[in-house]
């Protein structure tokens, strides 16, 4: 049972009754125990925990060879171990039981994530980021010995918080030529559909070049989305960019203006990221792992510019993409026979003197003030980075488990 079982004591296995979760949801599920004989010990324990974890590599070199040097950031940002059910006698009678079990996920947490970036197929991966929770429950003996225990992961979906609005900028360049002679200025002006968006969905983007006081053409004007991974620890970070969509428009000639009805509109699709198991890869804000999708406007200016005393015209804002889970698990499946002992429900509160350490070392960031209250047993559960080079503008303002949901990874059988 579970996927922690030997078949002389038993097992346990843990089902959420939904296949993910949003920050601040209440989380409710059941943990399946199986006892095949009898156990010493009568406390179940159950633990919650959410942490970030990447890694990187960065090139230096030592007399003159080449020398990759690793990092890594490891911060266990949700860390419980909570008492959840006691017998009322020094062991645990052989049978079967069931606990239903509820907690609420704090706000403001980042939502679950892995990607993995390899760009060199010698030394193989350049880096890696996850953010994952996974629930655990352990039934422990007097002394501390876990005898058996079970665990499944728990997705949580990152939800976009702030409205979802229009958004402008411009910007007004200086244009030099070699020897930083001025050659003008030109003026842009981009307006963005909105700044939230699915996978699938289109941006649409209108700009407003004005080079009419500029003596150099810009060559053409280039729409894009691009998503970052930055990894850090608590000194480094390092960031990963690439495009995923890319336009390549006209450019606007020396003294030409195109705004009004000759202004420039173009789409981009929103392509998500995706991980080496083919997920789509949403917008997250943890302190050691972000991935950040950018919508662009770039405006390259003729090759007589100079590149060290001028800035070629660039609009770029945030863009929140969420994702859509792709993987569910089958529910599990009961053993012939199953007919366990009915547990009342059991409401979870994320009390700080639950709290423990990682086996890791590192500083716990919390995102979100914890909740003082402690474990409560409760009625019978029914079964069944803003723009660069521009001024940004908002516009506007039962006896067998049950068989639903299941958790995003994979399956478990009792």
């Amino acid at each position: 049972m579970g996927n922690s079982n030997t078949p002389q004591v038993g097992g346990i296995a843990i089902q959420t009754q939904k296949s993910f979760y949003l920050p601040g949801e209440t989380v409710s599920g059941f943990i399946y125990i199986q006892l095949n004989s009898q156990v010493q010990g009568n406390q179940l324990y159950l633990k919650i925990k959410g942490k970030e974890s990447s890694y990187w590599i960065t090139i230096i070199y030592v007399n003159n060879q080449q020398v990759r040097v690793p990092h890594y950031g490891h911060n266990p940002f949700i860390n419980y171990k909570i008492p959840v059910y006691t017998w009322n006698t020094p062991f645990v009678p052989a049978g079967q039981y069931c606990i239903p079990f509820s907690f609420v996920l704090p706000q403001n947490i980042p939502g679950s994530v892995k990607d993995i970036w390899n760009h060199d197929g010698i030394f193989g991966k350049d880096a890696s980021a996850t953010i994952d929770y996974k629930l655990k429950a352990e039934l422990h003996s007097p002394t501390g010995q876990v005898h058996i225990k079970g665990k499944t992961p728990l997705l949580v979906k990152d939800e976009y918080r702030s409205p979802v609005v229009p958004l402008s900028g411009d910007s007004n360049l200086p244009m030099k030529s070699w020897c930083c002679c001025s050659k003008g200025f030109v003026n842009m002006k981009c307006y963005f559909e909105k700044n939230a968006y699915m996978p699938g969905e289109t941006a649409t983007v209108i700009c407003d070049i004005d080079n009419s006081q500029g003596r150099i053409a810009i060559t053409n004007m280039i729409g894009r989305l691009t998503y970052s991974l930055i990894t850090s620890n608590e000194s480094d970070s390092k960031t990963f960019t690439k495009t995923n969509s890319e336009l390549i428009l006209p450019g606007v000639a020396i003294g030409e203006t195109k705004t009004g009805a000759n202004q420039l509109k173009f789409t981009l699709p929103i392509i998500t990221e995706k991980n080496v198991d083919g997920e789509e890869i949403a917008t997250t804000n943890g302190h050691f792992v972000k991935c950040v999708y950018m919508l662009q406007v770039y405006a390259p200016i003729g090759s007589c510019c100079c590149s060290c005393c001028s800035t070629e015209p660039l609009m770029e804002i945030p863009v929140n993409v969420s994702s859509q889970p792709t993987r569910f698990a089958a529910p599990i499946q009961a053993p012939a026979g199953w007919a366990p002992q009915q547990i009342p429900l059991v409401t979870v509160n994320l009390n700080p003197l639950y709290e423990y350490a990682s086996k890791k070392v590192g500083k716990i960031k919390h995102f979100m003030p914890e909740v003082p209250t402690p474990a409560t047993a409760g009625p019978q559960m029914a079964y069944p980075t803003g723009m660069q080079m521009g001024h940004m503008t908002q516009i506007g303002v039962p006896n067998s488990p049950p068989m639903i949901g299941g958790n995003a990874y994979a399956p478990a059988k009792i």
